[in-house]
Parts: C-alpha cells; structure tokens; sequence
C-alpha cells in the first residue's frame, strides 16, 4: 500500500508540534494520513466537512513537520497535493512547563468532540467511572504502571471489523471538592 513504508516513530517535542497535533481534528487527519497519501479533499469527504475547513489544519500540521507533501499532481486547472503523515506513530516529549495542563486540555477536548457525536437515544454502550483518594507518590508510580498495562492489553483487542472506542485513562492531581461524593459511576437505564 503508498505510504506504508513509513512505519518510524517521530517525537514531538517543540511547541509548535505539540500545538498543532493536540487538537481533536488534526489528530483525525494524521491518522488518516498515516494509513496512506490523501488530499484534503479525500479527507474532508471522510470527515463530513468542506475542505476549506480543513485547510489552516493541514497548514498547521505542514509547517510542524508533522505531515509532508508526497506528491503534486497536475490536473490541469490545479495541481492537486497528495499529503502523507511524517511517521506511523507520535510520541510527545516535553520536560517544560504546561505539560500536564496540554495533556489534560486534549482530553477534554477530546470528550468534548465525542459527547457532540453520541447518539440522543442511549444507544451506544459506554462506562464512564471517577473515583477521587488520596495516594502517596509511590502508589502513583504503581499505579500508572498498572494503567499503562490495561491500555496496551485494550491495544492488542484491535478488530478491523469491530467499532471504534476509545480507553481515556488519566490519574491526576484532582482539586475539586465534590463533597462527600468519592465515587462518580453512572450506568445506563437498562433497554427493556
């Protein structure tokens, strides 16, 4: 397949990268871009939208490096850009300050993408868990140890046929005070 030669790792690190690949959309075009060469019309018929939508995003993505031009093609009127994603996988790297708050806005923005695409009806099956204690440092370092493996054994599930979910595992310093509630689980009114 084109474009599949590309399987290395790139780790972001810059503050530009690390803008322009933390956002909902651009992370849907670098996957797409990842599996092979497309237009920003071929993706913006994938992702329902109007190309002109997607255009500052791919301007975004470009000047970090994070996606490149595989090919020009002359169609006559215009020449039509073939864009491909600079690696297969992404890892982000940052020792400066603000991490933890980038990784925390891309969750939520993330959510907040998702809770726009759910069905009104209940439909879809989801579990949504809070659980607020207070832990020590080492029982942090345990403990994430423990959510990277669950992510990786989610990871090793991958069914092409199956529907597209997403595990969103985060431990963080949690300063709100919701009272006496320590525990946040709410569960779906059963389908009779």
């Amino acid at each position: 397949m084109i474009g599949m030669e590309n399987k290395k790792v790139k780790i972001l690190k810059t503050e530009l990268q690390l803008k322009a690949f933390l956002h909902p959309v651009r992370s849907k075009i670098i996957e797409l871009l990842s599996a092979k060469p497309m237009t920003i019309t071929h993706i913006a018929r994938k992702m329902n939208v109007h190309p002109a939508n997607l255009t500052h995003h791919f301007k975004k993505l470009e000047k970090a490096r994070i996606i490149n031009i595989h090919e020009e093609r002359d169609i006559g009127r215009v020449v039509e850009r073939y864009y491909i994603a600079s690696a297969s996988s992404f890892i982000i790297e940052q020792e400066t300050h603000g991490a933890n708050s980038k990784v925390l806005s891309f969750l939520k923005n993330d959510l907040g993408k998702n809770i726009s695409q759910l069905e009104g009806d209940d439909s879809e099956e989801l579990i949504g868990l809070i659980k607020k204690t207070n832990i020590n440092k080492k029982s942090f370092q345990i403990f994430s140890k423990k959510l990277k493996e669950l992510i990786d054994e989610f990871s090793a599930l991958e069914d092409l046929d199956g529907e597209s979910y997403a595990l969103n595992l985060s431990l963080y310093p949690h300063h709100i005070d919701y009272g006496p509630l320590k525990r946040i689980h709410i569960k779906k009114k059963e389908n009779k």
